[in-house]
């Protein structure tokens, strides 16, 4: 059975530490979530991460890098993987790290989300399930809130701040829920009939850009929003407002982040 992670890193240990690289903490967690798999007889494990690939990672995990700009989350993700496990990702602001891609947050279907139930329900428009999730306190009631019984380990509390170094009781908790979930069967959830996603833009040059789109939308100040019935459009969309986003920062520069 061959598994896929998806890694951010707001939500591992180390986070915002001193004398900490990015790779640093991105191998030590990705090392033992896939050395977890590999104890309990998984086959290859795809790779992808927000945050770039460190090198010295073991031999069966196979690096994936985004070649097209529209599949921006989870490339080459098929329904081939046994399952999609979730490492490092974060609540939103103002709270923790929090961020959705380019926004504060997202809004589906009235509801503010992270980046996590966009990969969640993406991986489940393919037919995967997500099997595992791992990140810090804040976000944890999202990911259940879409996948009852998720495998769940809790990696911080998620302040906006230092939290400490790399903790090795959060390394092991990885290896051992990754190593349970090699075989379990659950079912990718179900993706509502009807979807409303909302993105809150930062300036209204990329807002006005947005609702400029060749299909229709609905603006409500800021925000910009497209209804679709199936997740191929929503997602779309997304991609979609990340090239307002960027058009819009060509005339206007860098944009208030927080």
């Amino acid at each position: 059975m061959n598994y896929y992670i998806s890694s951010d890193i707001e939500g591992l240990t180390g986070f915002g530490h001193a004398g900490l690289t990015d790779d640093q903490i991105l191998l030590a967690h990705m090392t033992a979530v896939a050395e977890g798999l590999a104890s309990a007889g998984a086959g290859e494990t795809s790779l992808t991460s927000f945050h770039g690939i460190p090198s010295g990672l073991p031999a069966h995990v196979k690096p994936v890098r985004r070649s097209d700009p529209r599949e921006f989350d989870l490339p080459q993700l098929t329904s081939g993987h046994a399952g999609l496990l979730l490492l490092g990702f974060h609540g939103l602001y103002p709270g923790s790290w929090g961020h959705s891609y380019k926004y504060k947050n997202l809004y589906l279907n009235g509801q503010k989300c992270g980046e996590h139930t966009i990969q969640i329900l993406l991986a489940a428009s393919k037919g995967v399930p997500t099997v595992l999730y791992a990140g810090d306190d804040r976000s944890i009631p999202e990911a259940q809130g879409l996948v009852p019984g998720l495998t769940i380990v809790s990696t911080r509390p998620g302040q906006r701040g230092d939290e400490g170094p790399i903790d090795q009781a959060v390394l092991d908790k990885l290896r051992i829920a990754a190593a349970g979930i090699v075989g379990k069967r659950i079912a990718p959830p179900e993706i509502p009939q009807s979807l409303t996603l909302g993105v809150p833009f930062r300036t209204d040059l990329a807002a006005q850009f947005a609702n400029e789109l060749p299909y229709p939308t609905i603006r409500d100040g800021r925000i910009v929003s497209r209804k679709a019935d199936n997740f191929a459009d929503i997602y779309s969309f997304l991609m979609d407002c990340f090239d307002c986003t960027n058009r819009a920062r060509k005339v206007h520069g860098p944009e208030p982040y927080d």
